[in-house]
This record gives structure tokens, sequence and C-alpha cells, in this order.
């Protein structure tokens, strides 16, 4: 009875610490090395690029819009969009050079718009599915650029989804 019952706690935590993002979520993107900071869009028009701002900030909040993260690369559009009366709009490296910055762009069926989300949990890196380039902060700071940049595994490349 111990057996199982420690069996079945173990599994518990397990699943716990690798909560699955569903589709139709909302989530903040948080650098996991500075949990204050997300992902924010400089506005909800199409072309808006991307920083590092406070997660208080507005424009932070990203719906999940295709597959569950993990078993299909999925769009991460900006949920604000979906009431501006404008188009939606997703992240986007589309034309982006190595280390360019990313931006907003009107959600299409394009590759490099295609997200793997820390590997279908709430940590890790966001790896584009057009080039398998990281979603990358320039730096730690507030107000940093967010760029399309080879993964190298830095701090500047983990992420925490935060559902909201």
């Amino acid at each position: 009875m111990k057996l199982l019952l420690s069996t079945v706690l173990s599994a518990f935590a397990l699943c716990a610490s690798a909560a699955v993002i569903a589709p139709g979520s909302v989530a903040k993107l948080t650098l996991t090395s500075n949990s204050d900071l997300c992902v924010a869009s400089a506005g909800t028009d199409v072309g808006s690029q991307l920083t590092l701002a406070s997660c208080d900030a507005d424009l932070t909040a990203f719906e999940v819009v295709r597959a569950a993260p993990g078993s299909d690369p999925t769009q991460l559009a900006l949920n604000a969009t979906f009431s501006s009366g404008g188009p939606i709009a997703c992240i986007s490296a589309s034309g982006v050079a190595n280390d360019g910055p990313l931006f907003l762009d009107v959600c299409e069926d394009d590759l490099f718009q295609r997200w793997n989300v820390n590997g279908g949990t709430t940590q890790g890196p966001i790896v584009n599915a057009g080039q398998t380039a990281c979603l990358t902060a320039a730096a730690n700071t507030e107000g940093s650029a967010i760029t399309f940049s080879t993964c190298f595994g830095e701090d500047t490349q983990e992420w925490t989804a935060t559902l909201v």
C-alpha cells in the first residue's frame, strides 16, 4: 500500500512540474532569469516589434492559437489583437536575419510564425519551426529587443509560460 501511494504521489509531482499548455490558452512569456520581465509588443499593429517589458504592462499576453505546444508547433497571437478590430497578429520571424528583431504579422499558415513552446511544458526555450532559431532577449533588461537568434541555451533564451 505504501509503495502504491508513493508511486501515485511521484507521478502526480512529475505531472505537476511539467504542466502542458493547452491550445486556446492565454499566457505571458516570462524571462526565466528575471520573472518581472515578459515578451511585449510595442503595439497591436502589424510590424510592431517585440521587447522585454514589465509583466504588468499592456500587450504582454499571447494566445496559443494552434495545437498544444509539444505536439505540433503553435502560433503565438497577441491577445489584444482579438478585440482591436484589426487583423489577428502573431509573433513572426518571416524574413528576419539571425539576431534580427521579431515582430507582429498577420497570422498566416507560415512556418516562421510557428513555435515549439518550451517542449510543450511551461518552462524552457521557444524554438521556431521554420529555422530552429530561438526567441531570444537581446539582454535581460527592460526595453531589450526580442530577437530571432541561434539557440545556445543562454538564460536570455529560457522562458516560462505563465497562464493568465
